[in-house]
């Protein structure tokens, strides 16, 4: 079993102050040593796990991974490698998914967790929000889970619209969620949390707790 180490922790702090071909490609046997094999390792566990109870998540751990390269087209920034690494493990394998699913990145920076729904049309979005409004109580009640509030502590987070279309009135003034646009979820931790068995016990317990309301996410997204 793979797991995260100080080691891995280590070799981005050396590149955080090296970020350049010269030294990842003098480096690049270390990175594959300390840190690509075992967070493969890290994730195609996490989906074992997962999927033993949520069969729709029989992915493949290597497609979930983003490569370390830095997309640098569109960028002030033109370091080219990122400083931590991260996956995305949706239902149906895309990274890039309308599914509420997983996401989470370690590095020396922070251990961070989330999910939802990020990616969504116009279509999507005001299918989510008449699900909002028309199965409210249920919303209510997964929002009102202890180990999502414990675990997510600012709920779900997702940028606002201005005005909303007519029919949401009444809710719009005691009920926020109605106003978004994305609905997402988003926990920061330490980065020693991720060392060891403890970091695939946190994934696992992060994505536990937002069972509900990934299955109201889904409900509504049904076309």
């Amino acid at each position: 079993m793979s797991r995260i180490t100080p080691d891995f922790m280590s070799f981005f702090i050396e590149l955080a102050g090296n970020n350049h071909k010269e030294w990842f490609d003098a480096h690049r046997k270390r990175y594959e040593t300390v840190v690509k094999r075992p967070f493969e390792g890290f994730v195609s566990e996490v989906v074992e796990r997962i999927k033993a109870e949520e069969p729709a998540y029989d992915v493949d751990p290597k497609k979930a991974i983003f490569r370390i390269n830095r997309d640098i087209r569109f960028s002030k920034d033109k370091t080219p490698y990122k400083t931590q690494m991260g996956a995305s493990i949706n239902p149906g394998g895309e990274k890039v998914s309308r599914w509420p699913g997983l996401y989470f990145e370690v590095g020396p920076g922070g251990f961070n967790i989330g999910g939802g729904a990020y990616f969504l049309e116009r279509p999507d979005q005001e299918r989510v929000r008449a699900h909002i409004r028309d199965a409210h109580s249920r919303w209510k009640k997964a929002l009102s889970n202890p180990e999502f509030q414990t675990l997510y502590p600012e709920g779900i987070i997702g940028e606002d619209w201005k005005r909303l279309p007519p029919g949401f009135e009444n809710m719009a003034q005691t009920e926020p969620l109605v106003w978004k646009k994305k609905w997402y979820w988003w926990a920061e931790l330490p980065p020693e949390q991720s060392l060891g068995e403890d970091g695939i016990e946190a994934v696992i317990a992060h994505h536990r707790a937002t069972a509900s309301l990934r299955a109201l996410l889904t409900e509504a997204l049904i076309d």
